[in-house]
């Protein structure tokens, strides 16, 4: 009877201190509340040849270091990477980047939620924009997305273009629309609406039926952008001639990507063209 006894207190004990209330935490470290913070992603597109000279050593948010040279920031690249964020308080946020004995120092209003924060001028305060839905988030508001995961890929396509930079830094002039090609239908399809410099389509549907019985659910589809005169956008390729801008991008189902327009239309060197992103 006392071992019965004694089994008994054990268990009760147990039971309370498994009733006690307990912080999710990953990895040592406690989850964010997602009502009070802000979570960055920081993007790179200034129109530049990639390099030590051009690569960032160091970021700094609110004083505190996030990245060193062991992930050097580089042209059209993200941190801290593609599927991932920074988390930061909501409100004022001072962001600095070193790039050898140089820094430098940009202060943005951090919103509940994520953001992508896009700096195209070292020189220029960054462009910050709200990450679109769906995304995964136990505070996010919003319709729940039906995803279609076995034929559809979503898109955001975000305009980033140059038509010229160096003494003149100037924007490309006019929208751009971001079109890919159904591979069975051969039709041409939007991919969002058309975006001016620095601003964002919105997240649409692509449809992706893969290409064979067996693979794990891709398909390559082209890509290219119609003018604000409904043309397909020219630029000048590495030879030196003008030509309609068209590129192919694998794509697998299921997947969330962003896809953003950089470099300069008229230049030879550092060309136009559509860096793609998996976000998730």
């Amino acid at each position: 009877m006392k071992i019965l006894k004694y089994l008994t207190v054990v268990a009760a004990v147990v039971f309370f201190a498994s009733c006690e209330k307990h912080t999710l935490s990953q990895e040592g470290e406690e989850w964010i509340d997602q009502n009070t913070t802000a979570e960055l992603r920081i993007h790179y597109v200034e129109p530049l040849t990639s390099g030590a000279a051009t690569r960032f050593d160091s970021l700094y948010i609110n004083g505190k270091l996030n990245a060193n040279s062991t992930n050097a920031f580089g042209v059209y690249n993200v941190l801290p990477n593609a599927n991932k964020f920074y988390a930061a308080p909501v409100g004022n946020c001072e962001m600095k980047l070193w790039r050898k004995a140089e820094s430098y120092t940009y202060n943005f209003t951090a919103s509940k939620g994520k953001q992508e924060i896009f700096i195209y001028d070292v020189n220029e305060e960054p462009v910050v924009l709200n990450t679109s839905f769906p995304y995964y988030s136990t505070a996010a508001t919003g319709n729940a997305a039906t995803w279609g995961a076995d034929s559809t890929a979503y898109v955001e396509f975000y305009n980033f273009l140059y038509e010229e930079y160096g003494t003149n830094k100037v924007p490309y002039n006019g929208t751009l629309q971001l079109q890919y090609q159904d591979p069975d239908t051969k039709e041409w399809h939007n991919v969002g609406e058309p975006v001016s410099f620095g601003q964002a389509g919105g997240r649409s549907k692509v449809k992706i039926v893969k290409s064979a019985g067996v693979n794990s659910g891709y398909r390559t589809i082209s890509l290219r952008m119609l003018t604000s005169n409904n043309e397909v956008m020219k630029y000048t390729n590495s030879s030196g001639k003008e030509i309609e801008f068209t590129t192919t991008n694998t794509t697998y189902n299921g997947r969330v990507y962003m896809i953003y327009a950089r470099g300069i239309r008229t230049s030879k060197s550092i060309t136009a063209g559509l860096t793609v992103k998996a976000i998730h």
